[in-house]
């Protein structure tokens, strides 16, 4: 039985209230652009004014950001001839690289959004560069095994979310051969990579990373998780910041929107704001010292002349990332709203 209503069957107040709304919602569309053109400068002011009050607050915590961005941007041209080298750690090289480089990118990401006044997004962002920390160092402590699941890992997760998308019509989709040779790549690796003594499958999230987890009692290993690479990493003290604050950002939970929108508890915000910045800028920088450890002191597996320049330049920019955290905690007002 079809339970759907048509048109005739609505009631004639319906009828009348569909046509006014779409005989008038066009006309309020244009009136929204209209105020909009209008207003262009006076808001765009505005958000110079928010963004000029944070730079002048923190300005020295914002000049030690921009000195690690730069500093990270040479080091991943440093690193990237040294990548090209094929050796029993190149696997090793080229993941520290690609997560280094990802990282460099998260951070300019967190940074304009904080300098703009954008404390949410910039906390969700902050959960990627934590995940991003964690993998860092327990690729760099894994081995080349290691390195290379999470290498094909990614491979297989990257060509198995494109088969599904285009399963559905799509016009820039590749043609049936080439997305059968994908799906044959992600059946070989799948099955290189499969363990027998496996509780989740390669292809899950974090299965690359099974070979380090501990036993069960009935000789397989533990499912990899996130809180267990925490650990691995030695990072677990941030596992409140990430549940409590950048989570909730990250998902959209009543929390979060609530202490994203509300300052003091009573003033409702829908744009940039210029307090609380500390709370999201010293955990970024934290993450941002624990990832140069990893990619730089991870790089090369012997103290060679290279080994001792991209050490010391890790340990470098740990040190700069350190200092920063200083900077904004030494004008730190409250971290009571988002973390």
């Amino acid at each position: 039985m079809n339970d759907a209503r048509t048109a005739e069957d609505e009631p004639e107040e319906f009828r009348r209230q569909r046509a006014f709304l779409i005989e008038t919602a066009p006309l309020l569309a244009e009136d929204f652009l209209r105020v909009a053109r209008e207003s262009r400068q006076a808001r765009a002011e505005k958000d110079t004014a928010f963004a000029e009050d944070i730079s002048h607050i923190w300005a020295r915590g914002w000049t030690v950001v921009d000195a690690v961005i730069n500093s990270m941007e040479q080091s991943a041209a440093l690193m990237f001839p040294r990548a090209e080298i094929k050796d029993a750690h190149s696997d090793t090289r080229e993941a520290l690289l690609l997560l280094q480089c990802s990282s460099t990118l998260t951070l300019r990401e967190i940074r304009e959004l904080l300098r703009a006044g954008y404390l949410a997004g910039a906390a969700a962002r902050w959960r990627a560069l934590h995940e991003t920390a964690v993998t860092a160092v327990v690729v760099a402590e894994g081995g080349a095994q290691i390195a290379r699941r999470y290498l094909d890992h990614g491979i297989v997760t990257q060509f198995t979310r494109l088969e599904e998308f285009y399963r559905q019509p799509h016009p820039d989709a590749p043609s049936d051969e080439e997305r059968a040779e994908r799906m044959a790549l992600v059946a070989d690796l799948i099955r290189a990579h499969t363990l027998v003594d496996e509780s989740l499958g390669f292809a899950k999230p974090y299965g690359w990373a099974t070979p380090l987890m501990k036993r069960r009692r009935d000789g397989k290993y533990l499912e990899p998780t996130f809180t267990r690479l925490e650990e691995l990493a030695r990072q677990s003290n941030m596992r409140l910041l990430v549940q409590h604050g950048a989570h909730g950002h990250v998902h959209g939970d009543a929390g979060a929107v609530r202490t994203s929108v509300l300052r003091d508890g009573v003033e409702l915000l829908a744009g940039p704001r210029t307090d609380e910045i500390p709370a999201v800028a010293v955990p970024t920088l934290r993450s941002i010292a624990v990832i140069a450890g990893a990619t730089h002191m991870g790089f090369e597996p012997e103290l060679n002349e290279f080994g001792r320049l991209i050490c010391l330049t890790g340990a470098a920019l740990t040190d700069l990332a350190m200092r920063g955290v200083d900077e904004f905690k030494s004008v730190h007002r409250t971290a009571r709203l988002l973390f």
